[in-house]
């Protein structure tokens, strides 16, 4: 009736709602198509039918129970999937019966706890039954494998049990105790230096705590001297565990000091020198590669001293510091953090090693390892303007003040928000000033210098150059006026 309608009067709602009357009808008639499939046992044409259904209709819930009714002893994955936004009991139930498919019991007997039933209950001891079988023949598993010296799969069945059955102590306990240590010393005893550094690697940033950045530091360094190649690596984690030293209890606990107290700061000293001394073994023979080592390393040890002299600095999820190479290196695996518009935030952003080296007054080398791109985050846009205000500086230290002019524009926003930034440019341009002899170059810079700051110092010396090129401009014009 509504199509021969339409035929002679047309509108556009019209053939909408005739197209969906039409995909209804279509969708009811497979889904009975599917019914009469499923009730003669052809399970592939019941499955066909449900899913062309569900293509033209997705939101059609009883088709999509229907199929996942048919499908869950063969694919419990794409049953759980399919019903995961479907309420009530009979989604909660297949949903339930799934999971049991999968060997899940603890979701199992979630979801077959919101069922008030009295089958259901007594399909949930059945589950329980189940649930404790597999978790005893679990345990027997990983007992076996452990005596037969197999403790990597140990492990893995030991994890696929704390998924399952949740943490056990004495699960727990064997797997930290006992077979995680087994593996720490069959990989060390490999000697192969490269999966060590890699496998404790991994270790890391699993964990994330102090034995095992003490693990990773340790076989980073041993790599990076079978691999020079290798001591940015070394750099990152090194620099990390030091950070952390006052933590580490391989260094709290040494046995031959009995009950004499660690002097952190001596040890500290000492494992720093370890670094440097590695750092320094490239110098002779590649001092680009050596510079570009001193760089990694500088920032990191600006960072740390920064956060010894002061409340700042990266942490994890076991308080342990991140220092900017770590976190440069595993900034995906990491808490993500907004760093703050301060010199400690900037050198954990990609200006980090330009600013560690304005910090240290290293302008000079800033300058070339400056990153090319734009500032994005409030730390960038400060790294940014630090590293422009300090090169800044660094032109007019050396007498060149049109060099500094950009790099100072571009740090504006900045320097006006700081004293300090403001009284050094006022020392320094107070120092070009007397080095300038042309009236002309007077009157620009005094120009730049005043709109650069608006100080006083810079104010006086802009009036003071406008007046003389006005006096200049009346000479000009009376010895005009006499010659005429």
């Amino acid at each position: 009736m509504l199509k021969s309608a339409l035929d002679k009067f047309y509108r556009d709602d019209g053939q909408q709602l005739l197209t969906k009357l039409e995909r209804v009808i279509k969708v009811k008639e497979l889904y009975k198509l599917g019914l009469i499939a499923e009730n003669t046992n052809n399970v592939k044409d019941a499955i066909c039918k449900y899913e062309q259904a569900l293509d033209l209709l997705p939101e059609f819930t009883e088709c999509k129970i229907r199929l996942c009714l048919v499908t869950t002893k063969e694919n419990p994955k794409q049953t759980i999937s399919h019903l995961k936004e479907i309420e009530g009991q009979q989604a909660a139930y297949i949903r339930g019966f799934a999971h049991a498919q999968l060997g899940n019991w603890q979701q199992a007997n979630r979801e077959w706890r919101s069922i008030d039933n009295s089958i259901i209950n007594s399909q949930r001891e059945i589950l329980k039954s189940l649930a404790e079988r597999d978790r005893l023949s679990l345990i027997k598993e990983i007992e076996f494998t452990v005596d037969n010296n197999n403790v990597e799969i140990a492990k893995i069945l030991s994890l696929e049990f704390i998924d399952k059955f949740g943490s056990e102590p004495t699960i727990q306990q064997n797997l930290e105790n006992h077979i995680q240590p087994l593996l720490d010393r069959q990989i060390w005893e490999t000697q192969n230096w490269q999966q060590i550094a890699a496998k404790t690697e991994q270790i890391w940033l699993e964990q994330q705590d102090i034995n095992s950045l003490h693990n990773w530091a340790i076989a980073s360094y041993y790599f990076s001297q079978t691999d020079s190649s290798k001591l940015a690596y070394c750099i990152i984690a090194w620099s990390t565990a030091l950070a952390n030293v006052e933590q580490n209890p391989t260094v709290q606990n040494v046995s031959w000091l009995g009950s004499n107290s660690i002097d952190i700061k001596d040890v500290s000293g000492k494992l720093k020198q370890i670094l440097e001394n590695a750092i320094d073994t490239v110098k002779d023979d590649n001092i680009e590669k050596y510079l570009i080592l001193r760089d990694i390393y500088r920032r990191d040890m600006v960072t740390l001293s920064l956060m010894q002299q002061s409340d700042c600095g990266m942490k994890i999820k076991q308080q342990l510091f991140i220092l900017p190479g770590c976190y440069q290196r595993f900034c995906k695996s990491l808490p993500t953090i907004s760093f703050p518009s301060e010199v400690w935030g900037a050198l954990y952003t990609e200006w980090g090693k330009a600013v560690a080296a304005c910090h240290e007054g290293d302008t000079a080398r800033a300058i070339n390892i400056k990153p090319s791109k734009n500032p994005s985050s409030g730390a960038d846009r400060f790294a940014y303007c630090f590293v422009s205000y300090h090169e800044g500086c660094h032109y007019l230290q050396n007498l060149e003040w049109r060099k500094a002019v950009k790099p100072l524009q571009q740090a504006k926003p900045e320097i006006k928000a700081k004293s300090d930034w403001c009284k050094e440019i006022d020392r320094l341009c107070e120092l070009q000033r007397q080095k300038i002899d042309d009236f002309d170059e007077h009157l620009q810079f005094s120009e730049f210098w005043y709109e650069l700051l608006n100080s006083q110092t810079g104010r006086s010396y802009f009036a003071e150059c406008k007046a003389r090129k006005v006096a200049q401009n009346l000479d000009n014009k009376k010895l005009v006026f006499k010659k005429d």
